[in-house]
């Protein structure tokens, strides 16, 4: 329901630019740009409500794009959890965000910025998974080397999160953030001015860490399993 008052705010808005004003006065912006903030969606309604530099400061004070492109690192809207991000929904993002970012300079910084946010944060989830998956393997080993001196492999106490289906689980999720970041930036790291403050703040560094993560030396995981 939601969505589709967006669309239908969204769709007027731009046929009538004179609404954004009133939009703002009347308190509608400030209700959608929170609702925004908590679901993580709406970027053709962030962008009708910019649509000039007066207005776009009631969105830049709001700063929902953390939180929107937040969903695109999260389990929880990822397969198998979610299928809302499916059907290229991250390069319908990178579109709307790369449109925001030329058409009102003033927002370019903050969208640029939850980019790099969201790439640190995945870059993060990769390190984290790959020292769980070596700690794991060298559990198993030491389990299998000396079974005279305690239990077996079977009966290895691993930490939470650390098992073989949920590091299976973790690095198919990270796969999926990694593809997400690719459509989030791709139509956006076109422009020359997009790419150097994107640069500027640690996304190409980011990017390049992230991929060293996600790509697991053959059997990692293969050889904890049972």
């Amino acid at each position: 329901m939601a969505a589709l008052v967006a669309t239908f705010l969204s769709d007027a808005m731009n046929a009538d630019p004179q609404v954004v004003k009133h939009v703002h006065e009347c308190g509608l912006a400030t209700s959608f740009l929170n609702l925004t903030t908590s679901r993580g969606y709406l970027p053709g309604l962030v962008s009708a409500l910019s649509l000039t530099e007066a207005v776009a400061e009631a969105v830049l004070e709001a700063d929902p794009f953390p939180v929107l492109l937040s969903a695109f690192v999260s389990p929880r809207y990822v397969m198998p959890n979610s299928r809302c991000l499916l059907a290229e929904m991250g390069a319908v993002v990178d579109t709307g965000l790369d449109e925001l970012a030329r058409h009102t300079p003033s927002l370019r910084p903050a969208v640029l910025g939850a980019l790099v946010k969201a790439a640190k944060r995945a870059a993060t989830l990769g390190k984290n998974l790959v020292a769980d998956e070596d700690g794991a393997a060298a559990v198993y080993a030491a389990a299998s080397a000396a079974p005279e001196e305690g239990a077996g492999a079977r009966d290895v106490v691993l930490p939470p999160g650390c098992s073989p289906p949920e590091l299976e689980g973790r690095r198919t999720r990270l796969a999926q953030y990694a593809h997400n970041l690719v459509q989030l930036t791709e139509q956006m790291l076109h422009a020359e001015d997009h790419v150097a403050a994107f640069v500027e703040r640690g996304g190409h560094d980011a990017i390049l860490e992230l991929a060293r993560w996600t790509t697991a030396p053959g059997g990692r995981v293969c050889r904890m399993s049972f």
